[in-house]
């Protein structure tokens, strides 16, 4: 992943954390743009996850989840957004928290170089 689009992802997380879904969205759209390729990426996917359940659209958020999930079944914020959308729907609540994976910036780097060109 390129580390201007993994800075736009940080950026996005920041905003969701602030509530700025808006700001949010522009950071997202702008990874896009920075590299098409994110689209496939399970970070990106997530926090597309994470956006739309934040803006209480859990349909469309658990939609997300899975697309990421199927893009690296091994990432964690990834499966903890998965167990939560699951208690959501099942009991109501939940007692997870939002997984944006921000805390792994270094482990984005190292599983996502930069592309060749």
């Amino acid at each position: 992943m390129p580390l201007n689009c993994a800075a736009e992802l940080l950026r996005a997380c920041g905003a969701i954390r602030l509530a700025d879904y808006d700001t949010a969205e522009l950071a997202l759209a702008a990874g896009v743009c920075i590299w098409p390729d994110v689209g496939r990426c399970a970070a990106y996917l997530n926090l597309r996850g994470v956006l739309q359940e934040a803006r209480h659209d859990w349909r469309d958020a658990r939609h997300w989840y899975r697309r990421a999930s199927t893009a690296d079944k091994y990432y964690e914020p990834t499966q903890q957004n998965l167990r939560r959308i699951y208690e959501l729907y099942t009991f109501g609540k939940s007692s997870e928290p939002f997984a944006l994976g921000d805390e792994m910036h270094d482990v984005w780097i190292a599983r996502f170089p930069e592309p060749a060109y």
